[in-house]
């Protein structure tokens, strides 16, 4: 018989194919019509599909001039520059022929197909949410991909910081790609894009697949978190009027802090701090903890705070966290007075002593905050008689000698806002937005985590010094 024109028309033509369950679907129009004998076997048209070759099958159509083939998607199909079909069409056991019973001429002109792309691969989160625990072992997965095509990633975080990117080979079906390091993104939205090139050059759209990233707080510091008071927390404030009558502990271990007389209640701040609230003790303004047990006979212990020194140095006021009615208020005391003297300086658990006794020189610092806020972190060693000061992530007192006073067991009331000595409290005048206190060692990994955080809170990053890990982003 004379030779017949077939010709392949696509009839789904899609920029991209995911996967999906509906088959590709197009047809074979032939110059006559056509009896398609199935009964040893079915047609098939030849895809290549990023090269690696596939098989559409007949699905219909016979005694017409127009034969329908169809191609289920499989996992592992991509082709990021449009499919290709095969001439001419493969039996397979199958006869074609005409109403004479001639046997048909199988090939045709391939149409352009380009714009039919596959690729199937999806990308998802294995760690979810992204949490304190395992930022930086985060897992996500590639699935469905051509085994061998190499992959590029990218992560984002919504609250900002440098992307963290990453290349591999893909090794199966489900690959997963583990030890994720995104403990340098602040928490947010965490946003992982992923990009697929095949053996043979052709690389497909991205994936994405977005995750929430916790950010962290000192809750993350576990069962050595002692103390939390947060000023700019409205639900840890009881307020009698402007005044604050009790200031709850966000630790878990209720050590609040209260202060019944309305004359002795510190004022509560708006905006005492960008936009944030503060307490701000003057007069005779205290609030107080009744607990003994608090920061007892402990070996090690940190606090850390974010506040300033209202008045000159010289005066005595302090931005005291704690101290004691006991005889010696020198063994209750936590913080740094405004006076940058020696003698100025305390740094004080209830029932054991850190002083003036012991320093030889004060954090050279402290001159230069009175006025402004600034974090202080400072740290006890109470099994080798040492303490270590920080100052807006400066080290500015490093293993100073101190002297340990032999009473471990003052039962007498904590209270904030007033400095101690002998049997005198004495009003300061300060500003506390937030105290935390640590009980047992504070590892430079997680004070430096609770100096970004607190940076980061109060905007007061730029006084971060420069190469400190969370200057650009809180942890």
């Amino acid at each position: 018989m004379a030779r017949k024109g077939l010709w392949l028309v696509a009839a789904l033509v899609l920029p991209v194919l995911p996967a999906q369950s509906a088959p590709l679907a197009f047809s074979v129009q032939l110059s006559e019509a056509v009896v398609v004998d199935t009964g040893g076997g079915v047609p098939r048209i030849a895809l290549d599909v990023g090269g690696v070759t596939r098989q559409a099958d007949y699905t219909g159509g016979s005694g017409s001039d127009t034969l329908s083939f169809s191609y289920a998607i499989q996992a592992g199909d991509f082709d990021a520059n449009g499919i290709a079909a095969l001439s001419p069409i493969d039996l397979n056991g199958a006869t074609i022929s005409d109403a004479a019973g001639n046997a048909a001429d199988l090939g045709f002109v391939p149409p352009d197909m380009s714009g039919v792309r596959i690729q199937t691969y999806t990308v998802a989160w294995a760690s979810d949410p992204i949490t304190t625990a395992n930022a930086a072992n985060a897992v996500f997965t590639i699935a469905k991909a051509p085994i061998g095509a190499s992959f590029d990633y990218s992560i984002t975080s919504s609250g900002g910081g440098a992307p963290v990117a990453g290349s591999g080979t893909i090794s199966g079906i489900a690959h997963a790609v583990t030890g994720v390091d995104l403990s340098s993104l602040p928490g947010g939205t965490l946003t992982l894009s992923v990009t697929v090139t095949t053996a043979a050059g052709g690389t497909g759209a991205s994936r994405t697949a977005e995750v929430a990233k916790t950010p962290w707080t000192p809750a993350d510091l576990g069962a050595s978190l002692a103390l939390w008071l947060d000023a700019d927390d409205a639900s840890t404030i009881t307020l009698n009027g402007s005044s604050v009558s009790q200031w709850d502990d966000k630790s878990g271990n209720d050590w609040h802090m209260s202060q019944a007389i309305a004359t002795s209640q510190p004022a509560y701040i708006t905006g005492g701090l960008n936009g944030r609230f503060v307490i701000r003790t003057d007069g005779n303004d205290r609030l107080g903890n009744t607990t003994t047990s608090l920061f007892r006979n402990v070996g090690v212990a940190t606090w850390v705070a974010v506040g300033k020194y209202p008045l000159a140095t010289g005066t005595g006021n302090s931005m005291l966290l704690f101290c004691s009615t006991g005889v010696d208020a020198l063994r209750t005391r936590f913080g740094l007075t405004a006076n940058p003297s020696p003698g100025g300086q305390f740094m004080g658990v209830a029932g054991r002593r850190l002083g003036s006794e012991g320093f030889a020189t004060a954090p050279s610092s402290t001159a230069r905050i009175v006025g402004s806020y600034f974090i202080e972190v400072g740290q006890a060693d109470y099994a080798n008689a040492r303490a270590n000061h920080w100052t807006n992530g400066i080290q500015d007192l490093t293993s100073a000698s101190f002297q340990t006073a032999g009473n471990t067991s003052d039962t007498n009331p904590l209270f904030v806002g007033v400095f101690g000595q002998s049997n005198v409290l004495s009003p300061t005048n300060t500003e506390i937005a937030e105290a935390i206190a640590i009980e047992g060692p504070l590892p430079t990994a997680d004070r430096q985590k609770l100096e970004g955080y607190l940076a980061h809170k109060w905007g007061l990053a730029a006084d971060l010094p420069a190469g400190h890990p969370y200057k650009a982003v809180a942890p």
